[in-house]
């Protein structure tokens, strides 16, 4: 019998493998990770599968000349089991690392330092599956830890909101104001010049406000000092156009519509409007380059539901 207290005698073994297996996944991430990269991006599955063939037969064959340092590699039928096992928990854990780098966003490890973390995934699940009890009880403690790190660091860095993506954007005012009138969609955002502009389209044959009625957020006019007061709606027109104008403390919202529309459906469509929610300027605006969604269970299970809900 196998006394797994002994670790002198099979420290070259277990060095082997743990080593071994996380230098064949670096090589494995090099030589086809961009393929499972590429899987999870077109929502393939079979993909996925493929690419990670060649990474099974290179863990198989680290773990063929490793095998006294492994519960499960010393004979051929389990070794198999044990680098399917490798191969698709340790891929689990790369994606889980990679989402850490990510949502840690610019602040985090450098190239070289990211590309090394890629297998220690790999190394920790061998380690734990060893023949060394002590081996397999300091892996166990340094995954969790690992892990429990992995998720707390991204959140002390500043989180991706709306706040953030407003100020990025630079709209006039500082605010993000739009409404949303029954029969048309979700607007889209363009910037023209100095002015933030919301194109509507209808969703069906029906234009109460014609075919696009747009609500413009500006500076404050200096052509003509205090025409229009804080607070006020007033009308203008426009190239043929309805303009209805209302003053805010450093900013103006315009409502533009045909002529065709009613002016008081103009009028109550520029005073429908408020302030975006946060989801609507994550809809609409860009996140700030220094901002990360620093949710990593959260992203990776954005991850993973691209292969589930494949078809």
């Amino acid at each position: 019998m196998i006394n797994s207290t002994r670790l002198p005698r099979r420290w070259p073994a277990l060095v082997g493998q743990i080593g071994g297996v996380w230098l064949a996944a670096l090589v494995a991430f090099a030589g086809t990770g961009w393929l499972t990269l590429l899987g999870f991006y077109l929502k393939s599955p079979g993909l996925v599968a493929v690419s990670l063939v060649g990474p099974l037969l290179i863990f198989f064959l680290v773990a063929t000349l490793t095998r006294t340092a492994g519960l499960l590699t010393v004979r051929w039928l389990p070794r198999i089991g044990w680098a399917l096992l490798v191969t698709l928990v340790g891929t689990l854990g790369a994606v889980f690392y990679l989402e850490v780098l990510e949502a840690s966003g610019p602040g985090g490890p450098g190239k070289v330092v990211g590309f090394v973390g890629i297998g220690l995934p790999f190394a920790l699940l061998t380690a734990v599956l060893v023949r060394h009890w002590v081996v397999q009880v300091v892996a166990v403690a340094i995954t969790v830890a690992t892990v429990a790190l992995g998720i707390w660091l991204p959140t002390t860095l500043p989180p991706d909101d709306a706040a953030s993506r407003i100020a990025h954007a630079n709209l006039p005012g500082g605010v993000l104001l739009l409404a949303t009138p029954p029969d048309y969609g979700f607007p889209t955002l363009t910037r023209k010049d100095d002015h933030a502009v919301l194109e509507y389209r209808p969703k069906g044959a029906a234009k109460p406000l014609s075919y696009a009625p747009a609500l413009i957020t500006r500076p404050v006019s200096r052509d003509q000092p205090g025409d229009v007061r804080e607070g006020d709606l007033v009308y203008r027109t426009w190239a043929g156009d309805h303009l209805y104008i209302r003053r805010e403390q450093g900013y103006e919202v315009v409502a533009e519509m045909s002529e065709q529309v009613p002016k008081d459906a103009v009028r109550a469509f520029l005073a429908s409007a408020r302030s975006a929610t946060d989801d609507e300027v994550k809809r609409l605006l860009p996140m700030a380059p220094d901002r990360r969604n620093r949710d990593v269970l959260q992203r990776l299970g954005q991850t993973l539901s691209r292969l589930t809900a494949a078809r």
